[in-house]
C-alpha cells in the first residue's frame, strides 16, 4: 500500500499468505517508482485482511535516488 496514485508502482497488488496461529510470514513484493519520480523519502505500509479484520504494518520507508 502506498500514497494514492502510486499504487502502480508496486506489486502484485494482492497476495495470498498463509500465517500460522501465533506465528508470522514474510511477504515480498517489488517497488518501481514510476518515470520521472523526483528523488526522495517515500513510504509504503502493508495492509492485511482476514475475516472482516485489517491490520497495517509499519510505514518503511523508500528511498528514491536520482539517475
Amino acid at each position: 500500500m502506498s500514497p494514492y496514485g502510486t499504487w502502480p508502482s508496486a506489486g502484485p497488488a494482492v497476495q495470498r499468505i498463509e500465517v500460522p496461529a501465533d506465528g508470522g510470514a514474510e511477504v515480498l513484493f517489488e517497488v518501481g517508482p514510476p518515470l520521472g519520480t523526483p528523488a526522495g523519502e517515500y513510504w509504503m505500509l502493508v495492509k492485511a485482511v482476514c475475516q472482516g479484520r485489517i491490520a497495517y504494518g509499519p510505514a518503511i520507508a523508500v528511498h528514491v535516488s536520482e539517475g
